[in-house]
This record gives structure tokens, C-alpha cells and sequence, in this order.
């Protein structure tokens, strides 16, 4: 449980409201309530990689670099999670992770990132879904602490075995943390119905450290 920038904030995300929301997590109660996760969205990174095909902050909106932020975020006693897509782009054209997971991996675990959220849009990627939260998974049992692997929309339970998109639940719970049981959960009463239906039809597939993910839930002032 925790706070993610994307809602918010959209690509305008920057290293002061991220700062300036985990203090309000700390200040409201929330971190002493189990909220500790502090997770920035698309967007914190920039649209091409390094000339050694590294991953790079926006210096404008990060300045002070990833590793900064989550040293900031650790001493209110939280964790910091970061985003990429399995895609050779992200959602907003960023780059993504397509043919650089394990590089990858080994970056967000230097710079103490402990959750990684990885999305499905966005340009080039694999032929089936699965091979990115593979490369992932294996890549990140490597580091020396671990870090929260969270998947986008994986789709109901299905006795056949993994497909793209749909029927992978049973499956992806050997591999990742947690993952998306519906499409994007909207502030709407319909899209919150569809989503705890889609939730509950996967519910056997969850167990303790594996989680069932119905989206972040949006709050509207009327």
C-alpha cells in the first residue's frame, strides 16, 4: 500500500512532489498505517538511453539522480518503486526495458530501488509477455536485497497455461510480487464494479507475498 505519482501528477511528476507527498504520507498517519510505498510513475526518466545504454533520470525533473530520492525516501522509513514498460518505449515514450532487463535490473538495485513496476505499452516488445517478466525475475534474484516486482494486467485464471494478456494467473504468481487483474481503474462506479469483479475471479490465484492488483484507487473531490 502506498502513493503513486501517475494520477496526480501525470509526466509533470518531479523529485519536490514526490518529496513533498512522503512527507504528507508520514504527516496524514498513513506510513504508520502500513502506506509505505512511495512510487513514481511514468516519465522520471529520460526518452533515450545513455551512450552505454544506461538508464538516466530526467536531469530537469530529477536532478539529484534516483539514488538520491530513495535515500530521501528510506529515512522516513519507506520504499521508493520506479516504473518502465516491458516495451522498447513506455506509455509516454520514455524509454523502455525491451532487451535490457537484466542491465536493467542490476541498476534499480544500485541506486536501492525496491519496487518496479513493469507496464505494456508502448512500442516494440516480445511476442508473448512472459519473457520480460522472466528476464526480470531472474535478473533481480540476483541482487542483494529484494525488490517488488509488480506486472501489468495478466487477465483471469486459466487451466491451459500462459497466453498474452489473458489466462496467465496461476503462472505469473511463480514469478512476480503482484499484477494487474483489469485494465486502468477510473474515479467512475462502473470501472471500480469491473475491477473488484475481475479481482475476485482471480482470488484463489493470491496467496501471502503474491497479490492480486485491482489498480490504485483514485479519490474526486465533487
Amino acid at each position: 500500500m502506498g502513493w503513486s505519482s501517475w494520477n496526480a501528477f501525470y509526466c509533470n511528476v518531479n523529485e519536490d512532489n514526490v518529496k513533498q507527498n512522503a512527507d504528507l504520507v508520514v504527516k496524514m498517519g498513513l506510513r504508520d498505517l502500513g502506506y509505505n510505498q512511495i512510487n513514481v510513475d511514468d516519465c522520471w526518466n529520460t526518452v533515450n538511453r545513455s551512450a552505454a545504454g544506461k538508464l538516466v533520470a530526467d536531469p530537469k525533473s530529477f536532478k539529484s539522480g534516483i539514488p538520491s530520492l530513495a535515500n530521501y525516501v528510506h529515512k522516513q522509513q519507506m520504499k521508493l518503486g520506479l516504473y518502465t514498460s516491458q516495451t522498447a518505449k513506455t506509455c509516454a515514450g520514455r524509454a523502455g526495458a525491451f532487451g535490457h532487463e537484466a542491465s536493467d535490473a542490476a541498476q534499480y538495485c544500485d541506486w536501492d530501488v525496491d519496487y518496479l513496476k513493469v507496464d505494456l505499452c508502448g512500442g516494440e516488445k516480445y511476442d508473448a509477455v512472459n519473457q520480460s517478466w522472466i528476464a526480470f525475475q531472474r535478473a533481480f534474484a540476483k541482487c542483494s536485497s529484494p525488490t517488488v516486482l509488480s506486472v501489468e494486467y495478466c487477465g483471469p485464471d486459466h487451466p491451459d497455461g500462459p497466453t498474452p494478456l489473458a489466462g496467465c494467473g496461476r503462472w505469473v504468481a511463480s514469478l512476480v510480487d503482484l499484477w494487474r487483474t483489469s485494465s486502468d481503474l477510473q474515479p467512475m462506479w462502473d470501472s471500480m464494479y469491473s475491477s473488484a469483479a475481475a479481482n475476485a475471479a482471480m482470488v484463489t490465484v493470491a496467496r501471502p507475498g503474491h497479490y492480486n492488483d485491482p489498480d490504485m484507487l483514485q479519490a474526486q473531490r465533487p
